[in-house]
């Protein structure tokens, strides 16, 4: 009897582990994945680009220029080589000088060509049509930077009394170049957007998103090289009467341009937002 009765309760057991089992077994595997996924939303549809249009723009700012850069030589000739080195290193040492007398803050001066070349004339040949050799010419081309525009008429002024008689250009240059020309770059990509939503607006289509933006070329002449004189129109400016005084120049203003070209994917205006 009590056989029987230990027998009959491990069979009841048995059977209740293997029912308690057998769901566990069939339910399907869910991953912590797909358990996240179930609870999200399903996403909006995107709108459909359904062309694409591009534009160009340029916007240019105008700034007053602060610095200047000047290039002026001392020029000599002799019939002798050594003597005409000799004048030109003589002058060219004075004109050094009286520039390092002017003081001017941040000023530099270096010396950016040298060069020594026969002189012919050609009016006068030998029996083999030779021109003949008159002597020669040394130049000694000197470089300025650094100058405020006030302070570049003076330079000049001074550097002329010296022995300077080549003036090869004035360049007036701006310290803000970079903040104009990121002024005149935001203003070109306006130019842009507002020329795409017209062309859009009128093709029945809305603009979407820049798909692809080129900077145009960048002059960047106007941080270091810009409006130049020429050196004839320098020197014929410059009145030797006055060389007691500096003269005054009028740089006038600088004009900063940036370009931008931009494509746009454009999509039909009636879809929803």
């Amino acid at each position: 009897m009590k056989k029987n009765l230990f027998t009959a309760v491990v069979t009841s057991a048995l059977i209740g582990s293997a029912l308690y089992a057998v769901p566990a077994a069939a339910a399907p595997e869910t991953s912590l994945f797909q358990t996240m996924n179930a609870s999200e939303e399903p996403e909006e549809a995107e709108e459909k680009d359904v062309a694409t249009v591009s534009v160009s723009a340029e916007s240019s700012v105008k700034i007053e220029p602060d610095m200047a850069e000047i290039a002026f030589s001392v020029d000599t000739t002799n019939a002798d080589a050594a003597e005409a080195e000799k004048e030109n290193s003589e002058k060219t040492d004075a004109v050094q000088a009286a520039l390092s007398a002017l003081g001017i803050d941040g000023m530099e001066v270096s010396t950016s060509d040298y060069s020594m070349s026969p002189v012919y004339d050609y009016n006068n040949t030998d029996e083999e049509g030779n021109p003949a050799l008159t002597g020669y010419e040394v130049t000694t081309t000197l470089s300025v930077t650094g100058i405020g525009v006030d302070d570049a008429g003076k330079v000049i002024s001074e550097g002329v009394k010296a022995g300077i008689n080549n003036v090869q250009y004035v360049n007036f240059l701006s310290s803000n170049y970079d903040e104009a020309y990121d002024q005149a770059l935001a203003q070109a990509m306006k130019d842009c957007r507002r020329k795409a939503d017209v062309i859009a607006e009128a093709a029945g289509l809305k603009v979407i998103r820049a798909t692809w933006i080129d900077e145009g070329y960048q002059d960047t002449s106007a941080k270091y090289e810009t409006r130049s004189y020429a050196a004839n129109e320098v020197m014929e400016a410059y009145d030797a009467s006055s060389a007691d005084s500096s003269r005054t120049l009028t740089p006038g203003q600088l004009e900063i341009t940036a370009s931008v070209s931009v494509e746009y994917s454009l999509a039909d205006s009636s879809a929803e937002d």
